[in-house]
């Protein structure tokens, strides 16, 4: 990556912050809404968004949970925003067995948390706006 497109992220990165989970809506969403909802903050990396289709076959596969009469809440918005960087790295079926794990470890507020810190710091790190 040369230096001029290096800058130009990093001044998006910047002011990059996702949502913490108590800062995600849980009045339930349509599909539609979520997308967008979840889209509108990861834009910044440019790389990813997340579309209606994405997730219906998320959930066709288990992957995360059903919505409740079509509609979606923080967990799902959580496991949406998991899934969408995982995939990049992982299968859907090693996915779904992280999602086991957490589930086993973890309540999935403090894991997300920890995973949105993580994903800044590495971010930050990598753009050179964080020494360590």
């Amino acid at each position: 990556m040369n230096n001029e497109m290096k800058q130009l992220i990093s001044e998006k990165i910047k002011n990059f912050r996702m949502p913490r989970y108590n800062e995600l809506p849980n009045m339930g969403l349509y599909l539609e809404q979520t997308t967008k909802y979840i889209n509108m903050f990861l834009e910044p990396l440019g790389c990813i968004e997340i579309t209606p289709s994405m997730v219906s076959n998320y959930v066709k596969k288990d992957v995360i949970p059903n919505p409740i009469k079509k509609l979606y809440y923080a967990d799902h918005i959580v496991y949406i925003i998991f899934v969408s960087f995982a995939k990049n790295l992982l299968t859907i079926e090693n996915i779904g067995h992280l999602i086991e794990m957490q589930r086993a470890s973890y309540t999935l507020p403090v894991a997300y948390d920890y995973f949105c810190n993580e994903l800044e710091n590495m971010l930050f790190y990598n753009f050179g706006l964080k020494d360590s």
